[in-house]
């Protein structure tokens, strides 16, 4: 009737599309609750397309908690894109093990990340010139043992990091002018063994804002 808020109702083989009475549409998935369930619900809607571009392996043009399972390496298809901003479903990731050599490098709009609670390494300039990274949240009990060379050089934003226990090494340059840093902390045990400080590379922590350090 002419009051309805609903214009039309149409569907493809993914979705059903209402059009409101304004124009406004609105998209919902079909299958059944479980399968939806499954599904990962990303904020970004340009991480969501990369991932269901390259991992999506049934077609639903989503992306599964067990398809990011199966994930064992991010393959450099989000180093230098511009376009993501947030991505905390990465925490879904558990089949990856590091963060890549230049995974997320020159991601310059890059605001907020999680990681999973697999990973062992971040790699070299994993999040090197991440001018906009403010949050990188760490999993309780990360394996992390090792932050590679350049890693976060050049976050410029990044206030704070949380160093887990297992870390031994951290690189030459893996926190260089992150210059709005103020605060790192070491898990109690810390199992560190290197600050790297190499004549060639840029100091660990060489341009920070740190005022004091407890290890």
């Amino acid at each position: 009737d002419g009051d309805s808020m609903f214009q039309s109702v149409t569907q493809d083989e993914n979705y059903v599309y209402f059009t409101l009475a304004d124009g406004t549409i609105i998209k919902i998935a079909k299958g059944n609750g479980e399968n939806n369930h499954n599904n990962i619900i990303f904020k970004d809607e340009r991480v969501k397309m990369l991932c269901v571009a390259n991992w999506d392996t049934n077609g639903d043009l989503e992306l599964s908690h067990d398809e990011a399972k199966q994930i064992t390496s991010l393959d450099n298809i989000f180093c230098s894109d511009m376009d993501i901003f947030v991505f905390n479903e990465l925490q879904y990731f558990t089949g990856l093990l590091s963060i890549e050599d230049n995974a997320f490098k020159n991601c310059n709009n890059l605001c907020q990340i999680t990681l999973p609670n697999t990973i062992t390494t971040i790699g070299a300039s994993a999040f090197q010139n991440c001018k906009s990274l403010r949050v990188v949240t760490i999993p309780k009990n990360l394996p992390l043992t090792k932050i590679s060379e350049n890693a976060f050089s050049g976050c410029e934003k990044l206030e704070f990091f949380y160093l887990p226990r297992e870390v031994r090494v951290i690189q030459a340059g893996a926190f260089y002018n992150c210059s709005s840093m103020k605060k790192i902390t070491f898990e109690s045990d810390s199992k560190l063994k290197v600050i790297e400080n190499a004549s060639t590379s840029n100091g660990a922590f060489q341009k920070t804002g740190l005022d004091s350090i407890c290890i």
